[in-house]
């Protein structure tokens, strides 16, 4: 997770943004040209704080009308297990379209 936003509280200044993290190697050779990137939206049940629906568009889960993104990264990264890559993440919406980033 790189980045939170509560769905309560979320302000629209909120959806442009800048995350900094590092990617770690799990195997030795990997190369990176790109980040996928996804949201998990969960919907908690006040009066049954046990019963959460999460609404996901991991590539690990179930396809919805929502779907991850892919950044394409403007150079492959070569990366052995246990190296890091310092990432940074510049989030701005495109002023045509407030749903599109650039």
């Amino acid at each position: 997770t790189f980045k939170k936003l509560d769905k309560h509280d979320c302000k629209d200044k909120d959806l442009d943004f800048t995350e900094k993290f590092d990617l770690i190697g799990s195997k030795d050779g990997s190369i990176i040209d790109a980040l996928v990137v996804w949201f998990d939206c969960m919907f908690e049940n006040k009066l049954n704080k046990e019963s959460v629906i999460c609404l996901s568009t991991s590539p690990e889960k179930e396809v919805t009308h929502w779907y991850s993104t892919v950044f394409l990264l403007p150079e492959k990264i070569k990366l052995n297990k246990g190296e890091r890559v310092h990432i940074e993440l510049n989030a701005s919406r495109c002023e045509e379209n407030s749903r599109e980033y650039t």
